[in-house]
């Protein structure tokens, strides 16, 4: 999607669903990052590799 897109369907949605959105999006970031650090940490992961 192309920037101007992007503003046209913020525009379209509204501003309160774009927060949400990025707040769901950040949260599923840090999900995911948590998950990796917590594998990394495992000590059953690394006695499996």
């Amino acid at each position: 999607m192309t920037p101007n897109g992007l503003m046209i369907l913020c525009a379209v949605i509204g501003s309160g669903a774009v927060t949400a959105l990025d707040s769901w999006l950040l949260r599923r970031l840090d999900q995911r990052k948590d998950m990796e650090q917590a594998i990394a940490e495992s000590s059953t992961i690394r006695r499996l590799d």
